[in-house]
């Protein structure tokens, strides 16, 4: 190296090492010539070329550095790819990890390596030793439950007497008892193994569910005698007390603490399989009997979060409308739900405490355990909220009459599992509750955390000072108020004090653009987009919003984020037809507003079928009567307004979403209220002054317009004749009446109505009755022109009268002898009679020449115009025109007093010949023994060729026990059809016939019967799902029959069409029944659902017995598509879909077909996206040439 000016620190370099040598040449080199680097390095380094070589090693540096990134991009991409192949693949195989990776789910969990424990406050330790982890946290998972107290009680004689009358044993019947101490059946194992989930973690053991699923039913035996031994000794395996503990964090970082962690347990799964059927009888137990308080129902069958949530809301929407204060107060016990993965589990350990999270049977457990409160609480003669709603039976009724339709129900508690919701209109009463509570608490050993408590109230001066104090037992506590505007979340539902959800509609649109903003950033497929949107985002918005009706803009904003996300991953135009995108015959989104209605309705039936919250569901519609001032159910008056008004309740605004798909529904339960025909609401739709009107009618006790107008109903009152009528006289001339005036008025001076009511009887209910004038027992009274009239059921009309005699003998009651007189027939024949008004029509009367009111044994009257013989003896035999003689009945009547079943006039409606019918083949088969079994082939058939009123036959004939005539019976129905829908009918229809105390053997085709039979007759089958079962009125119909009559049912699987003369014949006769005068109708009235939807599709009253979500989801997906036929550039698809040129099921496949190997690609959304564009007229010019 020659000398020059090198600087210091490079000199000295060079002087340490040989640095420029021709190795080091000959890696420059082969360096260069890799990466493309055209540079010839020189052999020696001097202070001429060193600024050079430094320039060229950084430019050199730079090419590789480039290379370097251009490879690492490579393998990401590579990487990528393979992860979206692998995320295509996954979406029918594993769509957890498809939304782990979409939405950036990471599944929380903790690796215990080192522990904080705070034996002293001031000198935290920090535990590294494994084997003092392990020590401490089995301990702490061990006794995480129970209290540090000692118990106050030790036996039940310790109690006091308040708690032993608590804790005093309950009757239990042998029959109910049975259920938990019989013998465990094959039946039961098998159901219960059948039943059990995949991909769940097992036990110590390893053994999963799986390996029990595919265990030869040839050993079962094995398991049954193992499993009865242990019900019979009470002893378990010592194996199944060992268990796998995987810890997981709560909401905040763990910190080390582990009481900043929740346990998980994973225990044997042959345990769990034995506890399974132990829990399914308790169920049952309980189920049948009322052993637990009706306000603590969880993990019971048929119960959920929906009955809590519901009754909240119906607590806050009554005190709302009702001006009264409440007090809520919750114990927030959140927990945090987690999965498990990997191998963060402990090693086993044994169980202490009896009861383990992980246990099926864990939940029923802890509610037998926490029931004594609410059996405490609930006996209490104070406080609570109460849920009452008035309304009057008799609008002339003074309003402290009795005679008014009232319900009311007290809440006091509510819970579910250890989420406890104390509900109380003072707070004086909160305290005396929680002080039971805090006695329960000590001697039943329960840890609770009397500081997570919030309280919800609409008293302001609460409000305003933000937090209260409580006496909680002997403990006072701060407890915080929840803000004006605020929420406090109960369950998962977000309720505030008054009603005022805007910070819940902004909660939904932050979660929905959150969740959107996270799925945009990812490439994924339209068909994983629909399942994002279909699957995880609708159904999260509609559990927040299960207690309310979210308004109209909310629900379009939130379409319209979905909406746009669905046409930029799609491929498809801003423009896009928004119908199109919710049409069902391509992958579609659910629209939110339509997904809204299906939920309300199905929740809506659900409470009103549950026997928890039937009452607040009557409550609710008899307090929304009583708002709009309606003499019976308002659903019509609501439906008319165009939309909904402000102070519409929850319920008030589902029944107007109703009337979207043309629904509406009918209860089996009626407040109507008596004192006219006409109500006055519906004159008086005027949204603005809508309530206000209300307001004065309802203080002025007017509720009909027969009460402000005249009886011959061709004038209104004047407000002074009004007046003098009311009981309440004071204030001016109403907006009202003003309105009525105004709208409804010929000429406001002479106050002519200008529209015709229909003539009906004028109900003058505030009329006092004629006084008796009786001064002895016995006594007859003979009056001088004095008149009456009255409403004839008989003939149906005003029957006018003069009164001859008034005759007291006892023991007969008080009774009036009247002479009948009926209108002058001249009345007909009076010029231009119906040009004028009731006042200016002639009005006479003339003596009746005989008729069917004569009573021929009135001695005094011997005039031939009161006695006809002919009339009279015609009256006697002619019962179809007249009903006079209550000991004489028609024959239809007279076969239903001898039917011992009650249910031919009760749940149908059948025509006489019907009702004889099936009545002969009664008495044919009570004929036999009762030991006689009865054998029965069925059949239903759908004459699906009918295009306009598609009717269902059905058929069966009895085979056992034979008859000298066959019996055999042909009949039809209709809505909805189905063959399935027949095969029930004839079915129940076969039923009818039995004798009770029958064995009868059913012989069908139809599995699907065969199922839905087991399900609603032997399996414990929760409201919710019972509902959701097709046809489900007449199952109930044939539940009862069974019930009832104590019959023994078994139904019997026949292959179709296999050559079996009876299910042949039984064939014959269903298709028989397309044209048979046998219509079999359900009489909606008496079946045990509370309330029955209709959808008023052609004025025919169409009763829904479907799951209301189906229904509701084929109208929507119906309305979108003529919605989406009625775009402009769809005219011609109209057309040729109205002339029926196209085959929309095919059109459905063609939408549906997936070219490519994989279950959704990148290149079939493209396809698909061509596809859409192509249908709606939407593709380029050039796409359209070519």
């Amino acid at each position: 190296m020659q000398n020059c000016d090198i600087p210091e620190n490079l000199q000295n370099f060079y002087n340490k090492d040989t640095f420029w040598t021709k190795k080091v040449l000959q890696k420059l080199t082969t360096l260069s010539q890799k990466f493309n680097f055209n540079y010839i390095w020189p052999e020696s380094l001097n202070c001429d070329n060193h600024e050079e070589i430094k320039l060229q090693f950084e430019l050199l540096h730079t090419e590789i550095h480039k290379a370097y990134e251009k490879h690492l991009n490579k393998h990401r991409l590579h990487n990528i790819n393979k992860y979206i192949d692998r995320r295509q693949q996954d979406f029918s195989d594993n769509q957890t990890r498809i939304l782990n990776s979409i939405l950036e789910r990471k599944p929380q969990k903790i690796t215990i390596n080192r522990l904080l424990i705070t034996p002293d406050e001031e000198n935290p330790q920090l535990i590294t030793d494994q084997e003092d982890i392990e020590r401490i946290t089995i301990n702490h998972y061990q006794n995480v439950a129970s209290s540090n107290n000692p118990a106050l009680f030790t036996s039940y004689e310790n109690l006091t007497p308040f708690w032993q009358h608590i804790y005093k044993e309950k009757h239990k019947s042998p029959e109910h008892q049975s259920i938990l101490t019989t013998i465990i059946t094959l039946e039961e194992l098998t159901t219960t193994i059948q039943s059990l989930p995949n991909n769940k973690a097992p036990g110590p053991t390893g053994i999963t569910y799986e390996f029990w699923k595919h265990f030869p039913k040839t050993h079962y035996k094995l398991l049954l005698i193992f499993f009865n031994n242990i019900l019979n000794t009470g002893f378990i395996p010592s194996a199944w007390k060992e268990a796998l503990l995987y810890p997981i964090p709560k909401p905040e970082f763990w910190n080390y603490q582990l009481d900043k962690t929740r346990p998980i347990i994973l225990l044997e799964t042959l345990r769990k399989i034995f506890v399974k059927i132990i829990t399914d009888r308790l169920n049952k137990f309980l189920s049948s009997t009322n052993a637990l308080q009706p306000n603590n129902q969880a993990g019971i069958a048929g119960s959920s979060t929906a009955e809590i949530i519901l009754t909240i809301q119906t607590c806050i929407d009554i005190q709302i409308t009702q001006n009264q204060k409440f007090y809520i107060m919750v114990q927030d016990l959140s927990h945090k739900n987690s999965v498990i993965i990997g191998n963060h589990l402990t090693n086993s350990f044994d169980l202490r405490n009896g009861v383990i999270q992980g246990e099926v049977i864990s939940p029923i457990l802890w509610v037998l355990y926490y029931d004594p409160l609410f059996e405490a609480i609930n006996q209490t003669t104070y406080g609570g909220i109460n849920l009452q709603a008035n309304h009057p039976m008799n609008i002339y009724d003074h309003l402290n009459d009795p005679s008014i339709h009232s319900l009311q129900k007290n809440c006091k508690l509510l819970g579910y599992l250890d989420d406890t919701t104390w509900l109380n209109s003072s707070i004086s009463h909160l305290e005396e509750h929680l002080n039971i509570a805090d006695e329960f608490y000590n001697f039943s050993n329960i840890k609770i955390n009397k500081t997570k408590c919030h309280l919800l109230t609409n008293d302001q001066d609460c409000i305003n000072k933000g937090s209260v104090e409580i006496n909680f037992g002997p403990t006072r506590i701060n407890v915080d108020i929840i803000g004006k505007t605020d929420n406090l979340r109960i369950l998962g539902a977000y309720f505030n004090a008054f009603n005022n959800h805007n910070k819940l509609y902004k909660k939904l649109l932050t979660t929905t653009n959150h969740l959107i903003h996270m799925i945009k950033k990812k490439k994924i497929t339209e068909d994983m987009i629909i399942y994002v949107i279909n699957k995880v985002i609708l159904p999260r918005l509609e559990y927040m919003t299960q207690h309310i009706v979210v308004p109209n803009h909310i629900n379009n904003r939130i379409n319209i984020i979905l909406r746009s996300a669905f046409k930029t991953i799609s491929g498809l135009p801003k423009n896009f037809y928004t119908a199109a995108i919710h049409t069902s015959i391509i992958p579609n989104i659910i629209d939110f507003h339509d997904l809204q209605i299906r939920a309300k309705m199905a929740n809506f039936y659900t409470a009103s079928f549950n026997p928890i919250t039937s009452d607040c569901i009557k409550i609710l519609l008899l307090l929304s009567q009583n708002n709009f001032w309606y003499p019976r159910s308002p659903i019509n008056i609501i439906q008319t307004f165009s939309k909904p008004l402000a102070k519409f309740n929850n319920i008030e605004l589902l029944i107007h979403l109703l009337r979207n798909y043309n629904l509406t529904f009918t209860t089996n339960f009626n407040f109507s209220t008596k004192g006219g025909y006409f109500p006055i609401v519906d004159y008086l739709i005027n949204p603005n002054y809508f309530f206000r009107y209300i307001r004065s009618l309802k203080t002025k006790r007017i509720m009909f317009l027969d009460q402000i107008i005249q009886p011959d109903s061709a004038f209104f009152k004047s407000w002074n004749e009004i007046k003098n009528s009311l009981h309440n006289k004071k204030g001016p001339i109403p907006l009202w009446y003003k309105h009525m005036i105004n709208q409804y008025t010929l000429n406001p001076n002479n106050l002519r109505l200008n529209f015709d009511l229909p003539h009906l009887l004028q109900q003058i209910l505030h009329v006092k009755r004629p006084k008796k004038g009786f001064n002895s027992p016995n006594q007859m009274i003979r009056l001088r022109n004095f008149w009456a009239h009255f409403w004839s059921p008989s003939v149906k009309d005003t029957t006018y009268g003069k009164i001859l005699s008034k005759d007291n003998h006892n023991p007969n009651s008080p009774m009036m002898i009247m002479e009948h007189w009926v209108p002058c027939p001249i009345i007909d024949n009076f010029n231009n009679a119906r040009d004028h008004t009731p006042n200016s029509r002639p009005n006479f009367l003339q003596p009746c020449e005989g008729c069917s009111l004569h009573y021929p044994y009135y001695i005094a009257d011997l005039r031939p115009k009161s006695y006809n013989n002919y009339l009279r003896t015609h009256q006697l035999f002619d019962m179809e025109s007249h009903r006079i003689f209550d000991n004489i009945s028609s024959p239809s009547n007279f076969i239903v007093n001898r039917y011992p079943l009650t249910f031919l006039h009760y749940f149908f409606l059948l025509s006489s010949d019907t009702v004889e019918t099936l009545f002969n083949f009664y008495e044919i088969l009570s004929s036999f023994s009762k030991d006689t079994t009865i054998e029965i082939y069925t059949d239903g058939a759908c004459n699906v060729e009918q295009r306009q009123d598609i009717t269902m036959g059905i058929g069966w004939l009895v085979t056992q026990p034979s008859t000298p005539s066959p019996i055999t019976f042909s009949g039809s129905c209709k809505h909805f059809p189905s063959s399935t829908k027949a095969e029930a009918y004839a079915i129940c229809t076969a039923l009818l016939i039995c004798p009770p105390r029958s064995t009868v053997n059913i012989y069908t085709d139809s599995l699907c019967c065969i199922n839905t039979f087991h399900t609603i007759t032997k399996r414990l089958t929760t409201p919710r799902r019972q509902l959701k079962i097709p046809n489900h009125n007449i199952w109930f119909i044939i539940a009862k029959i069974i019930a009832v009559n104590s019959l023994i049912v078994h139904l019997h699987k026949v292959k179709a069409h296999s050559g079996n003369r009876y299910n042949d014949k039984a064939d014959i006769l269903a298709k028989a029944g397309f044209t048979s005068t046998h219509l079999i109708e359900i009489n909606q009235k008496h079946l045990p659902n509370n309330i029955q939807f209709i959808w008023d599709q052609h004025q025919d009253n169409i009763v829904v017995d479907q799951n209301v979500r189906h229904i509701t989801r084929d109208i929507g997906n119906r309305q979108k598509f003529n919605a989406w036929l009625n775009y402009t550039t769809n005219t011609v698809l109209k057309q040729a879909s109205f002339n029926q040129q196209i085959d929309w099921s095919m059109t459905e496949e063609f939408f549906k077909y997936n070219p490519h190997d994989r279950p959704t690609s990148h290149k079939l959304t493209k396809f698909r996206a061509w596809q859409y564009k192509m249908v709606n007229n939407l593709l380029p010019t050039m796409d359209v040439l070519y």
